[in-house]
């Protein structure tokens, strides 16, 4: 059989090639890349027009002379079979034949709301996408087009659902996307398309949604890992009606499942900054912080002046944990409670209602009590950790309690007073109900008497925090305690 050099196909191919070598020299950033590309694509629209040109007999063809223009496309996955494409033309379903060149497909594309292939499968496999040209011409036309919104991530989505966002997406923010049938050939192929930019997105006025239409939208951007859509938008209701708008730049969304305290201190301390979304699960997929995580977030805005929201965020803070309630006593101290003050008494019962809400016990007490200091009458201040609660008037050293000391000699009658604050204190909360008898007297350490060992550490504390010198009773304290070591 005597072979002869088909001209049109040489230089079908030879274009194509060209083409090739020109997208690999953008992708490594070629001096020649430009001329590549100007040269193989004017070769193939050279070819296509050329092949425009086509006599028809008037005698009807039979189907095998169609059939043979059909070459079959290979799939790695040999559970697909029987599937074609007709590579000597691969024109779309919504194309005329006229419709191959470059130039056409970039007009079809800006025009269509949505693209698509035409490819005879029943089954996405792995597509060696190279192996069409007219495929590949409109993935290059594709690239080009100003307000496509192509996201890979979106392939997991069921394609209902995709067919459903792809008129959502045009709707709200004017964005054209590929027809999901056409997504298995952009992910396989090496031409990448540009990343889509999702700050370009914007909404002048809010607009409408239905429920169904908010969850697609919040599942949809959920699997985009990459762009947080609430830091640019945000979902609200108004009279029983859904919208999207805009988001400003200081307003938060906030998931409108969250309890309902929490939404009341929301809408009357915070109306304008968080704004509330309606109570669609999906959105809460979206949303930065809820639960505990969203109480973290009203914390770090208090006012701490603002006595009302103090005591509304205090009620949301005690039914969390100990971590969310450390996290609010650090925030709003040390704290100074002047006796005989109501408003200072006002902030002082709350904290008391926080301390003993801390699960673990000690922990709330250790920070009650390092945190807080008491003013007097005389102006002068005092801790807990320095109150006197000693049941006598002496204190014996010794075997047979030979030595004996006064209280009243060992500490000054200021400091001996600082226990009747604290019991005038603990008196007026059991009265109002803020706590029971036994719990505050654990949390203000009257509950039992000091021991000898108690004295000798609030002495050695006094002594360093006046910087006095010790008198003859202190010393003589000091020196019988370390002697005898008492534990009593």
């Amino acid at each position: 059989m005597k072979k002869k050099l088909d001209l049109f196909n040489f230089f079908y191919s030879l274009g194509a090639v060209i083409i090739l070598l020109g997208v690999i020299g953008k992708l490594l950033e070629w001096e020649v890349q430009d001329v590549l590309m100007t040269v193989g694509l004017s070769m193939e629209i050279f070819i296509f027009a050329l092949s425009s040109i086509k006599f028809n007999e008037t005698k009807v063809d039979n189907f095998d002379d169609a059939e043979t223009d059909k070459v079959a496309l290979p799939f790695q996955d040999s559970n697909v079979s029987g599937t074609y494409i007709n590579i000597q033309n691969g024109v779309d379903a919504n194309l005329t034949q006229s419709s191959s060149s470059l130039t056409d497909y970039k007009t079809y594309l800006n025009s269509a709301d949505s693209f698509s292939i035409d490819l005879n499968v029943g089954q996405f496999g792995n597509l060696n996408i190279l192996s069409n040209l007219s495929q590949l011409d409109k993935i290059i036309a594709l690239s080009q087009v100003k307000d496509l919104l192509y996201e890979p991530d979106w392939y997991q989505l069921h394609m209902d659902e995709y067919e459903k966002l792809i008129l959502l997406i045009k709707s709200i923010f004017g964005m054209r996307m590929p027809n999901y049938e056409f997504l298995p050939i952009l992910i396989q192929t090496p031409i990448k398309l540009p990343i889509p930019n999702y700050d370009q997105f914007s909404i002048l006025e809010p607009i409408e949604l239905r429920q169904n239409e908010i969850e697609l939208l919040c599942k949809a951007f959920a699997l985009v890992n990459d762009y947080h859509f609430l830091d640019h938008f945000v979902f609200q209701e108004s009279n029983h009606f859904y919208y999207i708008r805009a988001k400003q730049s200081d307003e938060i969304q906030v998931y409108g499942g969250e309890n309902d305290a929490t939404l009341l201190h929301i809408d009357h301390y915070y109306k304008n900054k968080y704004i509330i979304s309606p109570n669609i699960k999906s959105i809460k997929d979206l949303v930065f912080s809820y639960d505990t995580g969203l109480i973290v977030e009203l914390i770090n805005s208090l006012k701490f002046d603002q006595i009302d929201e103090f005591i509304s965020l205090n009620n949301l803070v005690t039914n969390t944990n100990d971590k969310t309630r450390s996290l609010l006593f650090k925030c709003i101290t040390p704290f100074q409670y002047i006796f005989n003050n109501e408003k200072s008494y006002n902030y002082f019962q709350e904290f008391v209602k926080l301390t003993l809400s801390f699960d673990d016990k000690i922990k709330g007490y250790s920070l009650f009590e390092s945190a807080i200091t008491y003013k007097k009458k005389n102006d002068k201040y005092f801790s807990l950790s320095e109150v006197v609660n000693y049941n006598s008037e002496s204190i014996y050293f010794g075997i047979n309690n030979e030595y004996t000391l006064l209280i009243n000699d060992i500490f000054l009658p200021d400091q001996l007073d600082n226990l009747q604050y604290v019991y005038q204190l603990v008196d007026k909360l059991k009265h109002q109900q803020i706590a029971s008898k036994e719990p505050l007297d654990l949390l203000f350490g009257i509950q039992v008497n000091d021991i000898k060992k108690e004295i000798y550490l609030k002495l050695n504390q006094f002594l360093e925090k006046s910087k006095l010198t010790p008198n003859g009773s202190q010393l003589a304290y000091i020196l019988l305690y370390k002697q005898y070591n008492s534990l009593n």
